[in-house]
């Protein structure tokens, strides 16, 4: 009888330690039940809950992460965060990150541009032309980094007239002056480029002192003048699809609209508008999947005594205009300002987003059958 009472004190050890460590290191010990398709996965503890996080996907499949708490990087083979020495002045809400064909990383921010590489770590870059935030930035076709829009970093520039880009040319390390805005952008959301290499940028332009419309401009390839395209309603990030259309998640109102998606159509400058069966005002992280399908993850809604937040992930198919919740739910309530970030394996890395700068957890979704080890 002794035995067998060893035996099953033995088996239920066993068994509650294998249920911690499933539970503390989950991706490590999936093999006690592998986790599949369709999951969500607690992985490392991140410093940046908050919500200004900004992350980009390294060329190694690592995720440099820089925000309010340090920067650090997302080791995916052993899936923990390792922090590394920044600038203080890097961690705000302006920093833009763009990495370079060479390796290295250009960080620009309010006053400052760095350059990051693992070997070199972080050292100081050129000076921009006109130091701005609110700005947007993309790794052109040719190599070079288009900084767009924005308004004056040290509030000498009026923002109405703040109409300058410009571009960093790695191949001298220096900012060139690019050609002017028509109207200024304060506040300019996104630039993308198409195979034929026009590019577009999306921000938003002053109308009167407190009314700011959302505007689509294009530069066309080889030319050095931008045109007007069209309006837009209020939207967060912008993602383009396989067939160069772009698509979106607006509101009409952030504070009580209808949510939405909207597809812009480059090709004929069409803009077509799906409502979505999702609550009043809801605003969530965004984030494009490998098969052109939206991914939704936690979001929010009102503000004050009626702000809620969500636990749930939802994928929206523009082809079949269709909103569907997942099986699985996040492991953690995220407000619509987690961030979301697509890995090399197809997988998608999420952190912050919490009113109470918490939770620290990151969590991977699964969109693939495996992690990637």
């Amino acid at each position: 009888m002794k035995k067998i009472i060893k035996i099953l004190i033995l088996i239920i050890s066993i068994l509650t330690f294998c249920f911690i460590m499933k539970n503390f290191f989950p991706a490590e010990w999936s093999f006690i039940t592998p986790h599949k398709q369709g999951d969500f996965v607690r992985v490392g503890d991140t410093n940046n809950s908050a919500n200004s996080a900004k992350t980009l996907l390294l060329n190694d499949g690592n995720i440099l992460v820089v925000g309010f708490y340090g920067a650090e990087i997302y080791e995916h083979q052993a899936r923990k965060f390792k922090q590394i020495t920044i600038d203080k002045k890097m961690l705000d809400d302006f920093v833009n990150l763009i990495e370079l064909g060479n390796k290295t990383i250009l960080i620009t921010g309010e006053q400052f541009s760095y350059i990051y590489s693992p070997q070199q770590d972080i050292s100081k870059g050129p000076e921009m032309i006109f130091p701005r935030k609110n700005n947007a930035t993309l790794l052109l076709n040719n190599g070079k980094v288009f900084v767009v829009g924005g308004m004056s970093s040290d509030n000498k520039t009026d923002y109405k007239n703040f109409k300058f880009t410009e571009f960093y040319n790695p191949k001298n390390n220096q900012f060139e002056k690019g050609p002017d805005l028509p109207v200024a952008l304060p506040y300019t959301h996104q630039i993308i480029q198409l195979k034929n290499n026009d590019t577009y940028v999306f921000g938003c332009m002053y109308v009167d002192e407190y009314k700011c419309e959302e505007r689509i401009y294009k530069l066309v390839n080889n030319s050095d003048r931008f045109e007007y395209v069209s309006k837009l309603p209020t939207h967060s990030h912008i993602f383009k699809l396989k067939s160069e259309k772009m698509i979106m998640f607006s509101t009409t109102d952030r504070n009580n609209g209808s949510p939405q998606v909207t597809i812009f159509n480059p090709k004929t400058n069409e803009i077509e508008s799906h409502s979505l069966d999702l609550p009043n005002g809801y605003y969530a992280e965004t984030i494009l999947l490998p098969d052109d399908t939206l991914l939704f993850i936690g979001g929010s809604s009102g503000f004050g005594m009626s702000f809620k937040q969500y636990k749930m992930a939802k994928i929206y198919d523009p082809k079949t205009n269709k909103l569907k919740a997942l099986e699985e739910k996040p492991n953690f309530s995220r407000n619509g300002h987690s961030v979301a970030t697509l890995m090399k394996d197809g997988n998608i890395l999420i952190l912050g987003g919490n009113r109470k700068n918490d939770p620290l957890a990151a969590e991977i979704y699964m969109f693939n059958n495996k992690i990637e080890k």
